[in-house]
């Protein structure tokens, strides 16, 4: 991997990351530092998080292999079943919901399998999801 293409991987593996950290804002907010005012009561850390995202829904390429993406669809599946991720309105996997999956869109395309498909750190703030009117 030459130089450019080295630093433009890199560029797409921090948008992973800020994938990853958006997720556990939505779905874990008292384990941000500082703590969160909702409640949270279920089995989710920011450990078994990554866990579920690094292994049971970890996107493969056209041979099978392994990438670092994330199988969105079926990770919010598997959440929408923990009750405790839904936090009234006000967190989880509600928000991400809103303005019709804008958060999970938003997510699918930072996360994506192929790493030069994830969007710039400019592409990705000018996604819909950030200005979604969100009802809480």
């Amino acid at each position: 991997m030459d130089p450019i293409e080295r630093s433009a991987f890199g560029r797409a593996d921090d948008m992973r990351e800020f994938g990853l950290l958006l997720l556990q804002m939505m779905l874990l907010p008292s384990s941000i530092a500082g703590g969160g005012s909702a409640p949270y009561e279920g089995q989710l850390t920011d450990l078994r998080l990554r866990s579920l995202c690094d292994g049971a829904f970890r996107l493969r390429d056209s041979d099978g292999d392994p990438t670092d993406g994330v199988d969105i669809e079926g990770l919010r599946a598997y959440l929408d079943a923990d009750d405790s991720l839904r936090i009234g309105g006000a967190g989880g996997v509600d928000i991400l919901d809103a303005a019709d999956g804008s958060g999970w869109d938003l997510l699918k395309r930072m996360m994506a399998g192929p790493w030069q498909d994830r969007p710039s750190a400019s592409e990705a703030l000018e996604h819909p999801f950030w200005s979604a009117e969100i009802a809480l």
